[in-house]
């Protein structure tokens, strides 16, 4: 490893060289301008209005009825039972943010139509049954773009299912294990459960301690009591996992012949089946629930307020669902029996939705021709006076039948950023290689994070398969876009513009908000990349299964921006993942010692893949084979070091090369509002400062070779390309006549 840190610092003189050499590939005009920020107003922004929490000092009452319902009564007034017995860290299963407790009952407590005699008590602020939480997680884990309404449709539609049942006495997401408090308290009647919870600083402020009980008694009747509630959003109800048979919304019958009787659909039908809407594909044969190869997919697009997004049911040699109505964690409930597939897809997705229309289809993957389906012009169907999906607790004196519940939320916004491009770039010129949307206002977002941008409009060859054929955004209106990501509230904590990490290392120019950022932008390359090992000469992957480098590759910055974030030396890694690795005296490895929420930096493998390192100038580096943790920050691992020509082995040449590959970048900070109201000018002042340094970032990082600039200061490559050659064509022209 010696050998590959004194090749980068040999190498740093000559990369300097390169960089002088080829930092003025485009022609920039206000080269020296940083006003990176526009705000903008768009109509329907907000797709549902903030339903913020209201049932502090009250207690929520659930009373069975012999139909399965429940009448519910909300009471103004709030008394405790004392609880007596701790709930203990120890004894809880599952990790941190999940942990759930098995607690028995003295009495038979019936719910879903069944008796039990023990519950989970989940920190969360959650009761289930058959399992803790944590084995429900992976359905309802909301990174990294969820909010309090995609949780909740989640929770809905699998409890619709039959998959899971759950008591949610204030869902509120990551509770903070080190000052949760949990106890209970139970008598030959009823169990009584206090949380003293405060939520995970991961992203949102912290607003302070949430303190409630649930209360279940042997007659079957639920009580919830909110003494003290700091937070504001959080799902609160009962989802029993009781189907509501409801009215039929649209009808297809297929005419067409399908070439197999697996995808041969005989008609399709949308129910309002209380708080979901039931979409059922029925088939001619029995339904296959497991195939041996490929995947089989049941599904639909359904398209509302101007967009498609797919539902669909997937069989392998397991099943899943995908719903990508709204935003992680994009699963839901089903149902597979005889000739009927049912997807099941919440009414909180749909919210404020007035016309709505379903294609449908069956295609078996991995099988050519095995396709059938509808087509998209299938008419719309009313759901202006569809029933909601919630009920409004505060206000409820009634009763309900299957799940009842409300959301308690922050407005609700689309969290695919092209989708509101799409109606900026109407009023503003798509001149923007990257473009990020911010609110000026908080939306229903638990973590102030979101997805990153993915290989658009401009082929790249060598750096993986999805750059090499990217999609287009033409359909937004824009064939220059190359970098966007989830839009957030820039008001959210991960925006500060200084702060303090646990560990006591103090951190400013937003350095959590640019880790994000950059580490988000550079998903525009992938990551897909893979080398071939010269210790057995096979071809191996050095990029995860979610585009990151390897946690064994060693990633360290070349050029380092520690300093841009936070007085403490050190030497920090790719933002896009790997580790600064070094060797310790008894030949083990430990990770650099650098704040993870502190930018590193771009490897050389990084200034590569973005075309911005020709492969001569990418010093060596290694991976840490038959790696293994031995303890914290201690690993061990056998180093294979490896050249630029092991991953050119692997890929292919990268095309353009980097003497033709973009190097100056058109970027733009768009700050989002609805109609009616100037914009929050602290957000506008936050994002300009913000914008300044995710720029000087890129600069720093790359040696100064990457340059961005605002949007319209800049000629493109391409035309600045053209230019050239016509003024040296015209110059041979003229040279030749002798004029």
């Amino acid at each position: 490893m010696l050998e590959y840190r004194n090749s980068l610092r040999r190498a740093l003189p000559s990369l300097l060289c390169f960089t002088l050499a080829s930092g003025f590939s485009r022609i920039v005009a206000a080269a020296e301008s940083t006003n990176f920020v526009t705000p903008v107003s768009i109509e329907h922004l907000v797709q549902n209005p903030a339903d913020l929490f209201d049932l502090e000092g009250k207690t929520v009452r659930f009373t069975p009825s012999g139909d399965g319902s429940y009448k519910v009564e909300t009471i103004s007034g709030v008394h405790l039972i004392q609880c007596n017995r701790l709930l203990k860290n120890e004894d809880a299963s599952g990790p941190a943010y999940a942990n759930g407790w098995s607690v028995p009952i003295p009495f038979s407590f019936p719910f879903g139509d069944k008796k039990w005699n023990h519950l989970y008590v989940n920190v969360n602020g959650n009761i289930s049954f058959e399992q803790p939480e944590s084995a429900y997680w992976p359905e309802r884990d909301p990174w990294a773009d969820g909010g309090m309404c995609s949780v909740a449709a989640a929770i809905d539609s699998r409890s619709v299912a039959g998959m899971e049942k759950m008591i949610a006495v204030f869902w509120g997401n990551n509770t903070l294990p080190k000052t949760s408090r949990m106890s209970f308290r139970t008598n030959r009647n009823s169990i009584a459960i206090t949380w003293n919870v405060s939520r995970m600083p991961w992203g949102q402020a912290v607003s302070g301690e949430n303190t409630f009980q649930a209360r279940l008694y042997s007659s079957g009747v639920i009580e919830f009591a909110y003494p003290k509630i700091a937070e504001r959003d959080g799902i609160v109800g009962l989802f029993p996992g009781k189907a509501v048979a409801g009215k039929q919304l649209a009808h297809w019958v297929s005419n067409a012949t399908a070439v197999d009787p697996s995808v041969d659909i005989d008609s399709a039908d949308v129910y309002d089946a209380g708080s979901v809407l039931d979409l059922a594909i029925t088939m001619k044969h029995d339904a296959l629930t497991n195939v041996d190869s490929g995947s089989l997919e049941y599904g639909c697009s359904i398209n509302h307020d101007g967009w498609k997004d797919p539902v669909s049911v997937s069989v392998s040699d397991k099943q899943s669902m995908s719903c990508w109505l709204l935003c992680e964690p994009l699963t839901g409930g089903w149902h597979i029996e005889g000739h009927r597939v049912d997807m099941f897809v919440s009414k909180v997705l749909l919210a404020g939705c007035q016309t709505c229309s379903v294609a449908w289809g069956t295609a078996w993957r991995g099988k050519p021709g095995r396709f059938t389906g509808s087509g998209d012009d299938l008419p719309p169907f009313d759901m202006s006076h569809v029933s909601p999906g919630t009920i409004k607790l505060s206000q409820a004196h009634e009763a309900h039948s299957g799940n009842i519940f409300e959301v308690f939320h922050y407005p609700v916004i689309t969290r695919s950023s092209e989708r509101l491009l799409k109606s900026i770039y109407q009023k503003e010129p798509p001149q923007d290689d990257i473009a990020l949307v911010f609110t000026d206002f908080r939306i229903d977002d638990l973590f102030g994070k979101g997805l990153g941008a993915g290989a658009v409009n401009f082929s790249i060859q060598g750096i993986g398969e999805g750059n090499a054929n990217p999609r287009s955004t033409k359909d937004i209106g824009s064939t220059n876009l190359q970098m966007s990501i989830s839009p957030v509230w820039l008001g959210s904590a991960m925006f500060d513009e200084t702060g303090t990490f646990d560990d006591g290392v103090k951190w400013f120019n937003f350095a959590q908000a640019v880790n994000w950022i950059t580490h988000e932008c550079m998903h525009r390359w992938g990551l897909d990349m893979s080398f071939i090992n010269p210790a057995t000469g096979k071809k191996e992957k050095l990029t995860d299964n979610n585009s990151h480098w390897r946690e064994e590759l060693d990633t360290t910055a070349m050029f380092p921006v520690g300093d841009m974030f936070q007085e403490q030396k050190g030497l920090g890694k790719s933002v896009i993942g790997g580790f600064s690795w070094f060797e310790n005296a008894d030949h083990t490895y430990s990770e650099s010692n650098y704040s993870y929420g502190i930018p590193g930096g771009l490897s050389a493998l990084d200034l590569y893949v973005m075309g911005l390192l020709p492969p001569e100038k990418v010093p060596p580096t290694f991976i840490l084979e038959n790696f293994k943790q031995l303890e914290w920050n201690k690993f061990e691992g056998t180093p294979v070091q490896f050249k630029i020509a092991d991953v050119i082995a692997a890929m292919g040449e990268r095309k353009p090369a980097s003497a033709e590959a973009q190097k100056v970048y058109q970027m733009r900070f768009y700050i989002a509002r609805e109609p009616g109201r100037d914009p929050d000018p602290a957000m506008v002042e936050r994002a300009q400062k913000l914008s300044v340094i995710v720029a000087d970032f890129f600069s720093r990082a790359t040696g100064g070779v990457m340059k961005i600039v605002p949007s319209g200061s800049v000629v493109s490559e391409k035309k600045s390309t053209i230019q050239q050659r016509t003024r040296g064509r015209r110059r041979r022209r003229l040279n030749n006549t002798g004029t």
